[in-house]
């Protein structure tokens, strides 16, 4: 691969270990626990269609997430697959495909931008653009906290991308620092993984009143409630959580368990900022 060619770099793992699902974790060494099959749940994956998949660079709760050369126009893409335990769930699948539907229609420069939505020998995955860079997680895990400034830059293209989205009727539902792409040495920020995604007027039964979706420590009051029908005001406060974890350097809430977290969110208020950046307005 040369230098312009894009390639996601995400938080690393120690060499060979395989990256949790739910996390935006990266191992330095993917190849011994690919060639394995133990991300797949059978054996190795190494083409979709005229894809050639090179290294696993993400997992998240829909699917994994791969560097992958695309054959046909020879360019470097990041192909998301549904992985072989979940493709045998209808629901997953919908689900799946739903994401890449709703990205699909999104073109805005904040978001990530879907090539095809396809499927292989019973495989199903999408490619998109793979952004040479890092996740906000990994940059605030290495720097705490960040200037004002830097955070206002980010905070502000999330913004622009979500609202493109909103506009569609969209709303993500999982807004956190882990779903933020920088693009390297632009800062240019990608709001990615709309794997909750679900459309304000949907009338879809999938998402039913008491079940919580989404990532706790940046869930809205509503969505930790289980309330059925949320907008886009969830994701203007999971925003909001994380512009406090950027400049605080900490999250809003701290507890323990699971079941505090959302209480947290649901009824308390938050922490005082005063471990704020210097320059933050009072």
């Amino acid at each position: 691969m040369t230098n312009n060619d894009p390639g996601a770099i995400l938080p690393e793992t120690s060499p060979g270990q395989t990256p949790p699902r739910d996390s935006q974790a990266v191992s330095s060494d993917v190849s011994l626990a690919i060639a394995d099959g133990a991300l797949i749940g059978g054996p190795r994956l190494e083409q979709l269609k005229h894809y050639r998949l090179l290294e696993l660079i993400g997992r998240g709760g829909m699917g994994d997430v791969y560097r992958a050369h695309d054959e046909q126009f020879d360019r470097t893409v990041a192909v998301k697959v549904l992985p072989a335990e979940l493709a045998s769930d209808s629901n997953f699948v919908h689900r799946f495909r739903r994401e890449a539907q709703a990205l699909a229609k999104l073109t805005h420069p904040n978001i990530v931008p879907i090539y095809t939505i396809d499927e292989d020998d019973g495989h199903f995955f999408f490619a998109m653009l793979c952004v040479d860079g890092e996740s906000l997680d990994r940059r605030l895990r290495r720097a705490g906290k960040l200037p004002l400034t830097a955070t206002l830059r980010i905070i502000s293209q999330c913004l622009a991308g979500l609202q493109a989205a909103h506009d569609q009727k969209l709303v993500h539902r999982d807004v956190k620092p882990g779903n933020v792409l920088l693009e390297r040495g632009t800062e240019h920020a990608y709001v990615v993984d709309f794997g909750l995604v679900r459309r304000v007027d949907s009338n879809s039964k999938f998402t039913v009143s008491g079940m919580v979706m989404g990532t706790v420590d940046y869930m809205s009051p509503e969505q930790a409630r289980g309330v059925k029908g949320i907008d886009h005001r969830s994701d203007l406060y999971s925003l909001g959580v994380m512009l406090y974890h950027m400049l605080s350097g900490r999250l809003p809430f701290a507890s323990p368990t699971f079941e505090g977290m959302l209480y947290n969110h649901a009824y308390d208020a938050p922490f005082q900022g005063q471990n704020a950046a210097p320059d933050t307005p009072g």
